[in-house]
């Protein structure tokens, strides 16, 4: 069985880290047009593993190894917040956190089990000035 939840709406880490991930991070851009506006559009596909979606970190742009090992006895997951998050060393600009997330969105409520394939396809847009 196939199923295809979308959404049109998202937040984004209000950052110059987040200009630099999109600059160097997010692959090939396309130019489009969408209503006389001109966008940066950059695609991420990405198939979450079971232990990513459990705790809701997905390393997408990972500087540093995310090893997530998690044993549960759950049946299901309920899942409506995919978010992109940035691992890396953040010791030196004062932060203890590994992990941050960069862009985020809800989406309608998704029953997963265990066995399900989830495939994440991100299109990304900035307004070109």
């Amino acid at each position: 069985m196939v199923s295809v939840l979308e959404t049109f709406s998202g937040e984004y880490l209000q950052n110059e880290l987040t200009d630099r991930l999109f600059d160097q991070k997010l692959g090939e851009k396309e130019i489009v047009t969408i209503g006389n506006v001109k966008y940066e559009k950059a695609r991420i596909i990405d198939t979450p593993t079971v232990n990513q979606r459990l705790v809701g970190l997905y390393p997408i742009l990972s500087e540093t190894p995310m090893d997530l090992s998690i044993k549960t006895l759950k049946e299901h997951e309920w899942i409506s917040n995919w978010i992109i998050h940035y691992c890396a060393d953040f010791n030196s600009i004062g932060h203890e956190f590994k992990c941050i997330p960069v862009f985020s969105t809800l989406a309608p409520t998704a029953a997963l089990t265990g066995d399900d394939v989830v495939v994440l396809q991100w299109t990304i847009l900035r307004e070109l000035s």
